[in-house]
């Protein structure tokens, strides 16, 4: 069971445990995700496009360039075609690196994104928009903490009733200082602990409606 209360519950779960929260997030849920790039960890992430894709979302992706094909792949592995659905109009796949702030103190390329998704919602009358991000996990893979933060801070004040998704990959960021202070922008976190268990908190009450 999924803890959605109090601030730092949370439990150690089985491999299908996570399942409701990344499945049927609720509105404004912005989750960090700790993948230890195993099949598992794959699974979490093709299973967020999935749920997006059955709630009739509009279904964002903000990839690295150099990680795209492994990306179509672990969404192939569950049966999904990022291709197809982007020929449709369900999926859009855009470069993460394109909307890296320019500088510590620049939030606009984060606000122009989430204007011109909200404006593409509208227009395709889609039921809302699902946002699949590695900006700032790929700026904190690199050492650019203080970058990553302004990203997960802004991606936090535009999202409203987006449902977010950030795959941070674990190995990669094991050795650097600051995770706390991402942690704190998002409503839940799941870490992957190895052996198919993760460890599923939530971080912060949000103001209900």
């Amino acid at each position: 069971m999924i803890d959605r209360g109090d601030s730092g519950g949370g439990t150690i779960s089985s491999p299908s445990a996570w399942r409701p929260l990344i499945e049927t997030p609720a509105p404004g849920d912005h989750i960090l995700f700790w993948s230890d790039d195993s099949a598992s960890s794959d699974s979490i992430i093709a299973t967020f496009v999935q749920g997006g894709l059955h709630r009739n979302d509009l279904v964002a992706v903000l990839w690295p360039n150099a990680e795209r094909e492994s990306l179509r792949g672990q969404c192939e592995a569950a049966g999904v075609s990022l291709d197809e659905h982007i020929v449709r109009g369900n999926v859009i796949l855009l470069s993460a690196e394109r909307y890296y702030p320019r500088d510590p103190h620049d939030e606009t390329r984060i606000e122009s994104l989430f204007d011109q998704l909200t404006d593409r919602v509208r227009v395709r009358r889609t039921s809302g928009l699902s946002f699949l991000g590695r900006i700032a996990p790929s700026l904190f893979e690199r050492g650019d903490l203080v970058r990553a933060e302004t990203v997960e801070r802004v991606v936090r004040a535009r999202l409203g009733t987006a449902r977010v998704l950030c795959p941070y990959r674990a190995k990669q960021v094991s050795r650097l200082a600051g995770a706390a202070s991402l942690v704190r922008s998002h409503s839940h976190t799941i870490t992957a602990l190895g052996r198919d268990r993760f460890l599923v908190e939530h971080v912060r009450s949000r103001p209900r409606s």
